[in-house]
């Protein structure tokens, strides 16, 4: 069959799984996760109008020999569909391997299977194989033009109105992934109020009222040295900032405030820097300084003041040297 994968906007996934017709086995293929919790959802949905469904998650390392084959061709007399969520088919080893592609060709009419393959290019034979019986779906984050039909979707299902600025603009500063707009979709509608359209100037006011948040939920993680969730937080943040002096500032505070705690035996200097501190992230400057060594700031702060006369003479990506200052700072 050699099938091409399937890539999805709102209007295919509608046609796909709001047509009655549920398929016995889907291959997902890609890592965006909301668009995996969006259609099994979509598929639950649709198996449970015609009586009650089990959903089980299968990962392959936590199963016993012969165990996933059992799971799916046993059927139980008695009751319900199963939907059968399978992750990491690429873990699957030795004689299941032929014995799962032999399922995936003659599947159990009772159950519905959805393989999870979050790396989209990963090669082997026997995904190719398996690519081959089952058409994957393309769940990688859209271009823009169709992440802005999901945004409007997300807002739709909120049963609230939207102008296209407004979309474009979450787009925009949210875009890397359809999770990350939905989550900022939910921030923006929890803290919005009646009939009338959300529009491009509400957004950027929503986004002014959770600056403070955001700043001081980065320099949380970042005084833990906590890279993964920095980087994550600090994407955010930088999303917000009004520009790129302001984070700036708001680094050499904050390191230098650490700094300072370190060499004056624990008292807290609160006039550093131009930037003020919030009273929590000034409760945070004390842990900050049991996680950075003297000589680590010492090399932070020269690092900072470096990088902010790169700024001022010349022209860098202000994102790429934020993200490489971290893997700085905290590697």
């Amino acid at each position: 069959m050699g099938e091409k994968t399937v890539a999805l906007d709102p209007q295919s996934v509608e046609r796909e799984f709001s047509s009655g017709k549920i398929k016995p086995v889907y291959l997902f293929k890609g890592p965006e996760h909301f668009l995996h919790r969006f259609l099994i959802k979509k598929i639950e949905a649709e198996l449970n109008r015609h009586g009650s469904v089990l959903k089980t998650v299968i990962i392959p390392d936590e199963l016993g020999k012969g165990q996933l084959m059992d799971m799916l061709n046993t059927s139980d007399l008695f009751s319900s569909k199963k939907l059968l969520i399978l992750f990491y088919p690429q873990k699957l080893k030795g004689k299941v391997q032929k014995e799962f592609l032999s399922y995936c060709e003659n599947p159990n009419a009772q159950h519905t299977l959805v393989i999870i393959n979050d790396d989209f290019y990963k090669k082997t034979k026997f995904l190719s194989n398996l690519e081959k019986i089952v058409k994957p779906l393309d769940m990688r984050t859209p271009f823009n033009s169709d992440l802005k039909k999901w945004a409007s979707v997300l807002f739709k299902e909120k049963n609230i109105s939207v102008t296209g600025d407004a979309i474009t603009q979450i787009v925009y500063l949210f875009g890397d992934s359809i999770y990350h707009i939905a989550n900022e979709i939910d921030k923006i509608c929890i803290g919005f109020s009646g009939s009338r359209q959300i529009t491009a100037k509400d957004i950027k006011e929503s986004l002014i009222w959770r600056k403070s948040y955001q700043n001081w939920e980065f320099l949380d993680v970042l005084a833990r040295k906590k890279l993964n969730d920095a980087l994550i937080r600090g994407k955010s943040y930088l999303n917000l900032a009004p520009n790129f002096s302001i984070v700036m500032n708001v680094l050499i505070t904050f390191f230098t405030s650490l700094y300072y705690l370190k060499i004056s035996n624990g008292t807290f200097l609160s006039n550093i820097g131009s930037i003020p501190l919030s009273p929590y992230i000034k409760k945070r400057i004390p842990i900050g300084a049991k996680y950075y060594s003297l000589d680590e700031l010492e090399n932070i702060i020269y690092h900072l003041a470096s990088l902010d006369r790169q700024i001022k003479t010349s022209t860098i990506n202000h994102e790429s040297a934020f993200t490489k200052f971290l893997f700085h700072a905290i590697s």
